[in-house]
């Protein structure tokens, strides 16, 4: 038995009466372990928690995103998309919880080809506006559909919807820099992937090509400048992070939260600075 089988025999054992309630409590108990069983890859596991989780409260959306997720990733699309349906329906549902409904229908509709329908369910996920994070993805999924190669829209296809390890995302990333070597969305999600793998000035080199290149969206060009003065200040080239993240700090249309978070990186780059000159002087 797994653990996620384990916990759902525990709660049946300890199940109370039908005249009683599960509590607030219990399903939240519940719910964590479920989302333990999904980030362990256990995704078996994690629907039948959420299923039983959803029997005792059915009014919460959030359980069907488990169930959402968890039916994805063990390849039943066709029920989870079923549910990413009741999701958008759904009357207790956040703005978050609807454009990631969106955002799997999108992805379930694009492995089956059907790309003008896949692309309405991103532009719906842009259109909510329900985190910077979203808005990147549905724009990169939106210019990768509108590409005239099918060979490089099934490999960026691949880098960003399938479970495809860090190496064959990048081997899959060069090909499509090979055969379309000035189209800066590549540029971008390989600088994206390397400033995840802590190589910060190999991601520089990918960050800067994207932005020579251009890129098909606002929120990613901001994004790739955050990014290359992330990099610049693991790098400790503090002067240059604190000049790219003022452009961030300083520009006036954008988000207050990105704003307020670029005069943060300032102050953390001038204190590292500073911190540097001192134990320069003391040597």
């Amino acid at each position: 038995m797994t653990t996620a089988d384990l916990t759902i025999a525990e709660h049946r054992f300890k199940r109370p009466s039908i005249f009683q309630k599960v509590c607030a409590h219990e399903i939240a108990e519940l719910s964590a372990e479920a989302w333990k069983a999904y980030r362990r890859s256990d995704f078996g596991g994690a629907i039948r928690l959420f299923e039983q989780i959803h029997g005792f409260d059915s009014e919460n959306p959030g359980h069907l995103l488990g169930l959402m997720y968890g039916c994805y990733r063990m390849d039943n699309y066709v029920q989870a998309g079923e549910w990413a349906a009741k999701i958008v329906t759904h009357s207790k549902a956040s703005v978050k919880q609807i454009a990631e409904a969106n955002d799997v229908q999108g992805d379930i509709n694009w492995q089956a080809r059907k790309y003008e329908t896949a692309q309405t369910f991103y532009q719906n996920v842009f259109d909510l506006h329900a985190s910077h994070a979203l808005d990147r993805e549905a724009q990169a999924k939106l210019a990768t559909l509108a590409l005239e190669s099918s060979t490089a829209r099934i490999r960026i296809r691949q880098v960003l919807i399938d479970q495809k390890s860090r190496t064959y995302r990048m081997n899959l990333l060069h090909e499509v820099i090979n055969e379309i070597p000035e189209w800066g969305l590549a540029f971008y999600l390989a600088g994206r992937q390397l400033h995840s793998d802590q190589k910060y000035a190999a991601s520089n080199d990918c960050l800067v090509k994207a932005a020579a290149f251009g890129l098909p969206h606002r929120s990613l060009e901001i994004e790739n400048t955050r990014l290359f003065a992330l990099n610049l200040y693991h790098l400790r080239q503090y002067e240059q992070a604190i000049s790219q993240f003022h452009r961030l700090a300083e520009d006036e249309v954008l988000p207050i939260g990105v704003a307020l978070n670029a005069a943060d990186w300032i102050k953390r780059c001038e204190w590292e600075k500073q911190k540097g000159e001192i134990t320069q002087l003391r040597n």
